[in-house]
């Protein structure tokens, strides 16, 4: 956030929440947010798993869409998945998130709980660091037509549908080959999502300010392949070249197979 502190405050006029379902502490928080900031207009998805009931009446529920397009600060309590299914709320905007952690992890979620009081008036105010974390857009294209488009906080990760079964990958860069992988899978990450299934896999993490994409076989056949960082620029395809059926995956929570 930037701006004087008058500027930032009238500036917010929505709030969204994103809860994490099945966390009593998480609602208390939210019932105790909401009554201490009458100024400000609650919303909430309406739909899907984090459509909870629990939460406060003067939270309005709307559906994705419009929750994208009218919030102008996003509060997420819970833990890094909670976080990464908000962003995916944020397809086409930029806006700013405060991650409350109410999770196991919390490397992205790192105001505590007994902080959200303190934290929430900061960021209205304009006084918390901003800081900016890229994405990636992914298309899936079957016969020239595009099947699923997202963009992602974390990594899309393509990987065998079956077990035991190997599958092979041709990475291009800027349409030009640039190594072939045989293994169970590959991971294309952002700096953020490096710190998760890619280091898992034997990666290096990058920090956030990187501008760089990492690319990670998981269990390739090859004992030379390693990981490799790409400019954040690139325009990375990943062409399967071998007839196993191969399942994507978007940031770990949603999944397609294919041929």
């Amino acid at each position: 956030m930037a701006g004087s502190d008058s500027e930032s405050t009238t500036s917010i006029r929505k709030v969204g929440l994103v809860v994490k379902p099945n966390a009593p502490e998480a609602i208390a928080a939210v019932h105790t947010l909401v009554d201490g900031y009458p100024q400000f207009e609650f919303l909430a998805e309406s739909i899907g798993y984090h459509a909870l009931e629990e939460l406060p009446e003067r939270v309005v529920r709307v559906e994705p869409k419009r929750f994208q397009d009218e919030v102008d600060l996003v509060v997420v309590l819970g833990g890094d998945g909670t976080l990464i299914h908000a962003s995916r709320l944020l397809q086409e905007h930029i806006v700013p998130v405060l991650g409350i952690n109410i999770g196991t992890i919390g490397f992205m979620t790192d105001v505590a709980l007994d902080e959200l009081g303190r934290g929430f008036a900061a960021a209205v105010a304009g006084e918390l660091p901003f800081h900016d974390r890229m994405r990636l857009r992914v298309h899936v294209r079957r016969e020239d037509k595009i099947s699923h488009e997202a963009v992602l906080l974390n990594e899309v990760v393509l990987s065998h549908f079956a077990l035991a079964r190997l599958a092979t990958y041709s990475i291009y860069s800027q349409d030009k080959l640039v190594t072939r992988i045989r293994g169970d899978g590959v991971i294309a990450a952002t700096p953020t999502g490096s710190t998760a299934y890619a280091l898992a896999a034997g990666g290096s993490i990058l920090t956030p300010g990187i501008h760089a994409i990492a690319v990670t076989p998981v269990s390739p056949q090859q004992l030379t392949q390693r990981q490799l960082i790409v400019d954040a620029n690139s325009v990375l395809t990943f062409k399967v070249e071998s007839e196993s059926k191969v399942l994507i995956t978007f940031n770990g929570q949603k999944g397609y197979d294919f041929h």
